[in-house]
């Protein structure tokens, strides 16, 4: 039985909707969260993670060789950081991962720009 080809239209929501920021059919520009999805990003991420295995945060502080499964941004792409610079990448555990991503929300101000962008 022939099917319709797959798309990302969604014909139910009507279009006015998608430029209200309020709307859930509103889409925002999150191009950081393209490059997480990016085949570059991923050759990145397991040649950085292959490279240096083991959380970079419990290493240092208490010499705990913990493995990392988080590759994270030094400075986060959203204040300029480039997302496949290795040099502004390192590898977290979970747990630094999440204390680092807290801190960063806590003190960056959220404007239009870094919203939207």
């Amino acid at each position: 039985m022939p099917t319709l080809p797959k798309t990302r239209n969604k014909p139910w929501v009507i279009q006015r909707e998608r430029k209200n920021p309020g709307s859930r059919g509103f889409k925002r520009n999150n191009n950081d969260k393209d490059v997480y999805r990016s085949r570059q990003w991923k050759a990145t991420r397991h040649h950085h993670i292959q490279r240096n295995p083991i959380c970079k945060e419990c290493f240092e502080a208490d010499e705990r060789v913990v493995s990392g499964v988080v590759v994270d941004h030094i400075t986060p792409i959203r204040q300029g950081g480039d997302p496949f610079d290795f040099g502004n990448l390192q590898t977290l555990c979970e747990h630094h991962h999440n204390i680092k991503s807290r801190q960063e929300k806590d003190t960056i101000t959220y404007t239009r720009d870094t919203m939207y962008g």
